[in-house]
């Protein structure tokens, strides 16, 4: 049935007793500031195009790196603990700069200051190693992909996808 009918409410309010009402200040909360990675992070250097991580994982790149927040996103300090092989290091979409580097031994540690907006992007970059030790002499240069202050990529399956960076980024 599509009938209206009026009606309304009485409510009888002589023996109705109301609670007082109490104003308390209200505090604002306070917002909590962002939380800005600083110091020694985890990084990661994956083969190109899959989650194994590389042979230059931990051996020509450290397996950690320095972060320090700037004004425009992260300065990142990417060791070279065998840097005498090092002819080239290039970013995608970042600032490379040589920071130091020091002879320790019979290898020259290289530091590099990586300038990057976004802390958990994964980067593409390019690694010119020239190596001359005993019998072993190549020249090869290397594409990977880096990751400051991630977790391991878990994924097998999105190795090829082009949107490889982006999913791994939003997990």
């Amino acid at each position: 049935m599509d009938k209206e009918y009026p009606f309304g409410f009485a409510i009888d309010t002589k023996d109705l007793v109301l609670p007082a009402v109490v104003k308390e200040e209200v505090k604002p909360t306070p917002t909590p500031e962002p939380t800005t990675p600083t110091g020694t992070v985890a990084a990661y250097v994956y083969k190109d195009g899959t989650n194994e991580l590389s042979i230059m994982h931990g051996k020509y790149l450290a397996d950690s790196v320095q972060v320090t927040a700037t004004a425009g996103g992260y300065d990142v300090d990417v060791t070279f603990p065998e840097g005498q092989h090092l002819k080239g290091f290039t970013v995608a979409g970042a600032t490379v700069a040589e920071k130091s580097s020091t002879v320790e031994g019979d290898n020259t540690v290289k530091v590099y200051t990586v300038a990057v907006k976004d802390l958990t992007a994964i980067y593409n970059a390019t690694v010119d190693l020239s190596v001359r030790q005993g019998p072993v002499s190549y020249d090869s240069v290397y594409t990977v992909q880096l990751q400051f202050d991630g977790k391991k990529n878990p994924f097998a399956d999105i190795q090829k996808s082009g949107n490889y960076g982006a999913i791994v980024a939003l997990y």
